[in-house]
């Protein structure tokens, strides 16, 4: 088994703890369960309080020691009020703008709820202005995989965060208002340079780029194959923007279901086919109905906020199944 076809299964299981892209100390008197008789309390926020690199597409998101169904967040930046709308679910209260923010603009966040109200600020960054497309044409992106902000599964990142450290290298180009993007797993001792003894993913569709520095792709079912290993990905969804340079790719997200049947020999030796649910179940984890219709097999997988840099002088070489047996250097039979 190759080590790519490894860690596109654990990601399904992997969440980062996000530790350093929340804040627990927003601007209130009364939000620490003191003061007033007030007894919940704002264990983090999303962006942090100070954030001055947040992507313009950003929800903002409160999460509360207790739920609270009623509670609501307004966001307002320097013409006044921003539209959005917000919703409560479970201890997490969101708010989704009606449009994307301005780049390179201060927002404050005002979260009313049975406490006084507490209100977090932060900037968005430069990303959002359209990008050269001569910047980005046949470039080559550095995505680390565990580095971006898990949603789903959530809960269990500082548990098995640590399990994996995989980059993706992400080539684009442009045909006209699509993008085309070839993927391969970079070099653990260069995460800017390609393995060559895993085959390279051609994503499953080409990237909706009409709005030029935002593109996104799916959702789409797509059957991920490396040396004989499958992994089922269902309503597969991949987007992110430009940096007006291109130096980067800025709030790259995906989201979709991995069928963690396959997955079962890597993490739970000699268990059936529910091994793996059976697994995340003592995390209060549900695996969910697959969509060829077998079972609650399958796992959601959210991850937002990741950022790909530019791997300058980097071109990726398509590599097949074939092409890693041929490969006297590769050994197709070491596991991760």
């Amino acid at each position: 088994m190759t080590r790519f076809a490894w860690a596109l299964g654990v990601v399904g299981l992997v969440a980062c703890s996000g530790d350093d892209e929340g804040s627990t100390t927003p601007d209130s008197g009364t939000t620490d369960g003191t003061g007033g008789g007030c007894a919940n309390t704002i264990s983090e926020t999303f962006p942090a309080d100070g954030d001055t690199d947040a992507f313009y597409r950003t929800n903002v998101e409160f999460t509360l020691l207790t739920a609270e169904a009623s509670a609501t967040i307004a966001v307002s930046g320097p013409g006044g009020d921003i539209a959005g709308s917000t919703v409560a679910d479970g201890n997490s209260v969101v708010w989704t703008p009606t449009a994307a923010l301005d780049p390179s603009t201060e927002y404050t966040a005002t979260l009313s709820f049975s406490c006084d109200p507490a209100s977090v600020s932060f900037t968005t960054s430069d990303v959002g202005t359209p990008a050269a497309t001569s910047d980005i044409n046949g470039s080559v992106y550095s995505l680390p995989l565990t580095e971006g902000r898990f949603v789903e599964p959530p809960g269990i990142g500082e548990i098995i965060g640590g399990l994996i450290a995989v980059t993706v290298l992400i080539e684009t180009e442009l045909a006209g208002s699509n993008l085309n993007m070839l993927g391969a797993l970079a070099l653990e001792t260069d995460t800017n340079a390609q393995d060559m003894c895993t085959e390279t993913i051609d994503f499953p569709a080409a990237a909706d780029f009409s709005e030029n520095p935002y593109f996104s792709v799916g959702p789409d079912d797509t059957v991920i194959s490396v040396a004989g290993f499958e992994v089922a990905i269902d309503d597969l969804a991949i987007s992110g923007a430009f940096s007006p340079s291109g130096d980067r790719i800025a709030g790259a997200a995906l989201s979709g279901s991995i069928d963690t049947r396959p997955l079962v020999p890597l993490v739970a030796e000699g268990a059936g086919d529910s091994g793996v649910c059976d697994l995340v179940a003592g995390f209060g984890i549900s695996c969910i109905d697959c969509s060829d219709g077998t079972g609650a097999y399958c796992l959601a997988l959210v991850v937002e906020d990741m950022t790909a840099m530019l791997a300058a002088g980097t071109d990726l070489v398509p590599v097949t199944a074939d092409d890693v047996l041929a490969n006297p250097a590769c050994d197709s039979a070491t596991t991760p």
